[in-house]
């Protein structure tokens, strides 16, 4: 008499057990993916403002712009707004010296109350070579809109000192603000944003 054939397990569960671990992970994924990509998607733009062009120097290395973001509804909301601010420039480095082997660096820097902090940084290529640079910040504090919401920062144009180069970087630049505002994905009435330079 043959043995009676050996009962294997059914490999469903597993199969379904697979099928369980793949959703989830592409469910977990899919959740990661969204809350990364959610604090940049729900941003309102300003108009873009042109600033005048301006010249950084080996002799004074550092160019000040005071700039500030204001976000306001058309009225009273009891909404938390939260701001960004984007430099875009493009630099040209005009060496006196066509030889000199140094390259500088050239930075786009912000200032708040929080302190200074580097956007963007490049070294620049060499003379009349034109770069393009975009730098970005968050503003750090967030404003309810029951009134304007307004954040001062300053921006510093600061070519790199002291390393023998001397030279000036001709700068042309603009400037956009950003403004979220939490709960809710709608647009509020009357809201406007805006970046000027005071």
């Amino acid at each position: 008499m043959n043995p009676a054939p050996r009962k294997h397990p059914p490999r469903t569960s597993s199969r379904h057990s697979w099928t369980a671990r793949l959703a989830l992970l592409v469910a977990s994924g899919s959740v990661l993916a969204t809350s990364e990509i959610t604090p940049s998607t729900g941003y309102i733009p300003s108009k873009e403002l042109p600033g005048a062009p301006l010249r950084v120097t080996s002799a004074e290395p550092v160019v000040i712009r005071t700039l500030l973001v204001r976000a306001r509804a058309g009225q009273p909301e009891e909404l938390q707004a939260e701001g960004q601010i984007i430099v875009k420039a493009t630099v040209r480095w005009r060496s006196t010296d066509a030889h000199a082997p140094h390259q500088p660096w050239f930075q786009v820097q912000f200032e708040d109350r929080w302190g200074r902090r580097t956007g963007d940084s490049t070294i620049l290529d060499g003379p009349e070579v034109t770069q393009e640079m975009e730098a970005g910040i968050g503003l750090r504090e967030g404003c309810r809109l029951t009134e304007a919401c307004e954040w001062p920062v300053t921006v510093l144009f600061a070519l790199q000192d002291n390393i023998g180069a001397e030279g000036t970087v001709d700068v042309e630049w603009s400037a956009t603000g950003r403004v979220s505002v939490e709960g809710t994905s709608d647009r509020p009435k009357g809201f406007t944003v805006e970046v000027l330079e005071p």
